[in-house]
């Protein structure tokens, strides 16, 4: 199976202003392995809503629906994960951070072998 590769961009310029990170990223993309395929979105452009703990509450949550189903869809779908992000002083972008936060809920969809599939990728 070739690899797939998802990039994840967190920057926050504007559509068609390319930062460092994500020229760097991009000029990655082009000696990725032969036959490998590259899938990009750009986080600041999606709907990715506010993370709520249901843990206490609910216990489980619902499938997500829009933009962050296609995030959990494409993530699952990887075999290499590459998270394109500025360094901002010990942190990271807020996007990204949304993102990484809504892990905790795909772990707990009935059905989605969210933890199982993580542990088989990498991270870039």
């Amino acid at each position: 199976m070739p690899s797939q590769y998802l990039f994840l961009t967190a920057s926050t310029r504007e559509s068609g202003h390319l930062g460092n990170t994500e020229w760097l990223a991009q000029q990655a993309a082009l000696h990725l392995p032969a036959g490998a395929q590259a899938t990009w979105h750009p986080l600041a452009r999606m709907q990715i809503p506010p993370f709520v703990d249901l843990r206490h509450t609910a216990g489980q949550y619902p499938m997500p629906e829009g933009d962050m189903r296609t995030l959990l869809q494409a993530t699952m779908a990887c075999t290499d994960l590459v998270l394109v992000a500025p360094v901002y002083w010990y942190s990271m972008p807020a996007t990204l951070k949304l993102y990484l936060d809504h892990w905790s809920a795909w772990m707990r969809i009935p059905g989605v072998p969210f933890k199982d599939t993580m542990a088989h990728k990498t991270l870039h």
